[in-house]
C-alpha cells in the first residue's frame, strides 16, 4: 500500500470536510423547504378552520334570525282581522272585551254594520255600548288600547258628558262609540 503524504492527507481531509459541509448545507436547505411547505399547509388549514368558524357563526346568526321571524306570522295574524267565515267578528269582540276589562269597564253591546270598501282597504264599522258612568281615566285607557292595539281600529265617533253628582268625581257618561276596524 502506498503511503499518503501528510500534505496530501491534509487536502483529503479538507476535501472530506468540504463535502460534509456541502452535504449538511443541502440537507438543511431541503429540510427548510419541506418545513416551509408544511407551514404553508398548516396556514391553509388554519385559514379554512377560521373561515369555517366564521361561516358557522354566520349560520348561527341566520338560524337565530329565522327563529325570531317565526314569531312574526302570528303577530301579523293578530294585527288584522280576516273576513273568512265571520271569524273576524269573534276576534273583534274578544279584543274589545279584553280592552274593556283591562280598562275596568264593561261592554253592554257590540253591533256590526255592513262592510264597506274604502280607499284604504276593507273596513268594518262597529258600534260599542259601554256601561255608564265610567271613570274618565278608564275611558282614556280604553281609547288608547283600541287605537294602539295589534288589531287595527280607529275610533270615528263618540259622545261624552260629565256626571254632575258630587260622589261621582271624574266620572263621565259615554254614549255609543263608533269604531272602524280594518280587515283583510
Amino acid at each position: 500500500m502506498a503511503k499518503i503524504k501528510p500534505k496530501n492527507s491534509f487536502f483529503i481531509l479538507i476535501f472530506i470536510l468540504i463535502l460534509s459541509i456541502a452535504g449538511a448545507g443541502s440537507t438543511i436547505f431541503f429540510a427548510q423547504s419541506e418545513i416551509n411547505k408544511e407551514v404553508a399547509e398548516i396556514n391553509k388549514i388554519a385559514f379554512q378552520v377560521k373561515s369555517s368558524e366564521n361561516n358557522g357563526k354566520r349560520l348561527s346568526a341566520i338560524k337565530k334570525q329565522m327563529e325570531e321571524i317565526k314569531d312574526i306570522p302570528p303577530i301579523l295574524e293578530k294585527m288584522t282581522a280576516t273576513k273568512d267565515n265571520n271569524k273576524y267578528q269573534e276576534k273583534i269582540i274578544k279584543t274589545i272585551r279584553d280592552y274593556a276589562k283591562k280598562s275596568k269597564m264593561k261592554v253592554n253591546r257590540i253591533s256590526f254594520k255592513q262592510n264597506r270598501k274604502s280607499k284604504t282597504g276593507n273596513t268594518v264599522p262597529i258600534s260599542i255600548s259601554l256601561s255608564s258612568p265610567v271613570h274618565y281615566n278608564n275611558l282614556l285607557k280604553f281609547f288608547k288600547l283600541t287605537e294602539n292595539g295589534l288589531l287595527r281600529m280607529q275610533i270615528t265617533d263618540f259622545s261624552i258628558t260629565k256626571v254632575e253628582k258630587e260622589d261621582s268625581k271624574n266620572k263621565v257618561n259615554i254614549g255609543e262609540i263608533n269604531v272602524k276596524v280594518y280587515v283583510k
